[in-house]
């Protein structure tokens, strides 16, 4: 039996299980849901070609008669092809989809969870070797220090960004080419850059530390683990990058590997110069910076064996130099205001980070999926998977300092102090970990110049907050409520723009990018055939 193609307006074909979701006159019906001689219309009715209209348990509208190329237009083609649903799934079969999708996201975001931690992990580790070996005064001595190099380190977290974007869109046009110059281009910014933040804190480390209020008895033990610190700084930033190129071919155990063998290595580092050797902070220091230069060597030897993409050591040219920085450049701002929040808690910070691999991964699949459907069910995936996220890493963030205290502190007298923030860390580690969903989904989609508006608004009212909150006299606890306040302005912000603008049924940027490709391809054809 044939299924008719004549249906208008909102009709449902309850025999054949079919949707046409047009509102056009009946002689521009056929024009409307069908491209003859496409490889939309192939990829679209294939299914329907193997299959009865009884059989079907997926379903489209139906294409039809060719396109005539006289009448078309981008506008036109984009605007009515969003209006084509993509396959509505049946109740079992989408159960089965998101089940699948979930074990490959875990299977990725699993191993890709030790990238963003791994410097996290990395510092709490000599925070609790200092804290256990040596004085208060040094324990003491980490808060600046690790407040700046962080702060340097966490503001290029949108080349990462950058390069998981570009490198997976090249891949997904199958130009392994140009996505081995985007890696290349990136790996030669990242090591500009990470010389410039070495010199600058060789130089300036003494003036920085001043500047973040610390006491003139932690100066001299500050400036000292800053210095050492600066001679990493380039391998951070190749590691980052690196990173980011295996994780745009959704490869995360390379990385996970040699995340491993240098967060082993730091450990051992530390237990032999600060326990054994008595160095104090010198020797938490010198532990972490030969980490991380082994682990960034090994990470870029990697790519010898691993993916498709090669990455090449030469000098970008002036247009990879403007495609890297289209993106790098509103991701940056993104990150320096995320970075003036992140640096309160060691432990809290540690988690945040966790929720990084939610970027990574919608970074990494979303712009693959092959329809509007199949886009749009991954995006509630993806933030339904940051809910469960936030309440695990809110757990782990408020429980570790809440019950076991003394592994950071062998002073009693702080631990009160620790619990009585509890309450803001739960809610403020929800309300990151659904922010960090809804925005790695925005940067997949590049609506960048949004999220550097709304950070810009969160972060003005957050700078009002604290201006009360002195003016008031507030302690520790309502700092951390404003913490949570600034979250909760960012994810009402990020989730509404996802919704709004993505998961609408007749908004022309729900569609996924692979299938808004084929359909720029269609309308340019037909507007010059």
């Amino acid at each position: 039996m044939q299924c008719s193609r004549q249906s208008l307006g909102l009709a449902e074909a309850s025999r054949c299980h079919y949707r046409v979701l047009l509102s056009l006159p009946s002689n521009r019906c056929s024009r409307a849901v069908g491209w003859s001689n496409s490889a939309l219309q192939n990829d679209h009715c294939s299914l329907w070609r193997r299959t009865t209209c009884s059989q079907r348990p997926l379903h489209s509208a139906m294409p039809a008669a060719p396109l005539s190329r006289a009448t078309v237009d981008t506008t036109s083609v984009v605007t009515r092809a969003s209006a084509v649903s993509s396959p509505i799934f049946g109740v079992s079969d989408i159960w089965h989809w998101r089940k699948a999708q979930l074990q490959k996201i875990a299977l990725f975001t699993g191993p890709a969870l030790s990238i963003p931690l791994a410097d996290p992990i990395m510092s709490l580790v000599d925070t609790v070797c200092v804290g256990q070996c040596t004085g208060t005064l040094e324990l003491a001595a980490l808060g600046p220090t690790m407040l700046i190099f962080n702060l340097f380190t966490y503001i290029f977290t949108a080349i990462t960004i950058t390069t998981v974007s570009l490198v997976a869109d090249k891949m997904r046009k199958q130009d392994i080419t140009a996505a081995g110059d985007a890696l290349s281009s990136a790996l030669f910014v990242a090591t500009v850059f990470g010389l410039l933040i070495q010199a600058v804190l060789l130089v300036y480390s003494k003036q920085m530390v001043v500047l973040t209020g610390a006491a003139p008895a932690l100066l001299e033990p500050s400036v000292t683990y800053l210095k050492i610190r600066a001679w990493s700084a380039p391998a951070v930033l190749v590691s980052m990058v690196a990173q980011a190129g295996l994780l745009a071919q959704q490869d995360s155990f390379a990385p996970f590997i040699w995340v491993a063998v240098q967060s082993i290595l730091n450990v051992v580092g530390d237990l032999v110069l600060i326990m054994y050797f008595k160095q104090g902070l010198a020797g938490a220091a010198w532990a972490t910076v030969v980490s991380q230069l082994v682990g960034t060597t090994g990470l870029v030897w990697m790519y010898r064996f691993r993916g498709q993409v090669r990455p090449k050591v030469r000098v970008p040219t002036l247009s990879q130099l403007t495609e890297l920085s289209s993106t790098f450049g509103p991701a940056s701002l993104i990150y320096i205001f995320k970075s003036l929040c992140y640096m309160m808690l060691q432990v809290w910070n540690l988690c945040a980070f966790g929720h990084t691999p939610m970027e990574q991964a919608a970074l990494a699949f979303l712009p693959g999926t092959a329809d509007r459907h199949e886009y749009k069910e991954l995006v509630k995936l993806l933030l339904g998977v940051g809910v469960v996220v936030g309440a695990v890493t809110a757990f782990v963030a408020t429980a570790v300092p809440y019950y076991l205290p003394f592994l950071f502190t062998p002073d009693a007298q702080l631990w009160p102090i620790m619990k009585s923030i509890a309450p803001q860390c739960v809610i403020s580690m929800m309300l990151c970990a659904m922010d960090v969903s809804a925005a790695g989904i925005l940067m997949a989609c590049k609506d960048l110049l949004f999220l550097a508006r709304a950070m810009t608004v969160s972060l003005a009212v957050l700078v009002g907050y604290f201006s009360v909150a002195k003016s008031q006299g507030w302690q520790l606890g309502g700092i951390w409520w404003g913490l949570a306040l600034f979250f909760f302005i960012r994810a009402v912000q990020s989730s509404f723009r996802v919704y709004s603008h993505h998961l609408s049924a007749w908004n022309v940027s729900a569609m996924s990018p692979f299938e808004a490709d084929k359909l720029q391809a269609v309308a340019v054809t037909g507007a010059t055939g």
